[in-house]
């Protein structure tokens, strides 16, 4: 079954099971009264769960407001639209919150960009064993960047220039909507062990999703922090 996602046809198939929290996608950006930090959570299947705007004055300012904002993330694989935020905010956050844990954050942190890579590697692979597959959409090229890859996605970039969302809004909705859109690639792929045995005895069960991304997750599950 396949499903339209912003004109996208996806994957609409049961996934692999897995239970876990799922993923964060975090911004940094102005907001309509200041700079603010915007979390969007992600079930395990890409599907949004709810979303969060905190001022940046008020959580960098205060130990249980940047308790909080971390109880939001510690069982969560994280990303962004841009790279760098994660870093800039897991490590004010944690100062502030009195966590002396080092970057407890770094092996729950994923890219699209290498999900996608993963994907386009995983068909190559399946190709070489049982020939030619045929694909919703076939991929020659890695992007270099988040909106190249928003932009081969064929997804609207939610702008706040045209909508109600602040920067750091519009940002975190247009990671949370790829995020859906690499879930519903990654499931088109995993399919063909249903139907290919020499991609199944190679490959095994189908995963839910790609490994690194998949290896973030189960990270982030076991996560537990001193708040």
């Amino acid at each position: 079954m396949t499903e339209v996602l912003d004109d996208i046809a996806v994957v609409g198939a049961a996934p692999a099971e897995l239970s876990a929290p799922g993923s964060a996608v975090v911004a940094l950006g102005p907001g309509a009264a200041g700079d603010e930090i915007v979390i969007w959570h992600v079930d395990p299947h890409g599907s949004p769960t709810g979303w969060w705007t905190f001022p940046q004055a008020e959580v960098f300012g205060d130990v249980e407001a940047a308790r909080r904002v971390l109880a939001l993330l510690e069982r969560r694989a994280i990303t962004s639209r841009d790279p760098e935020d994660v870093p800039v905010l897991m490590t004010r956050l944690t100062g502030v919150a009195g966590l002396d844990t080092g970057p407890w954050w770094t092996a729950q942190v994923f890219s699209p960009i290498d999900s996608f890579r993963e994907t386009v590697a995983r068909r190559h692979a399946f190709a070489r064993l049982d020939g030619p597959m045929h694909w919703i959409r076939d991929f020659d090229v890695i992007p270099p960047d988040f909106d190249a890859l928003r932009q081969l996605s064929a997804l609207h970039a939610t702008s706040h220039a045209t909508s109600r969302a602040t920067a750091a809004q519009a940002a975190a909705q247009t990671a949370s909507r790829l995020l859906r859109w690499l879930v519903g690639l990654w499931l088109e792929t995993e399919q063909v062990k249903g139907r290919s045995r020499p991609v199944r005895a190679a490959h095994g069960a189908p995963e839910p999703l790609p490994p690194s991304w998949l290896s973030a997750v189960l990270t982030a599950e076991a996560k537990r922090l001193p708040l």
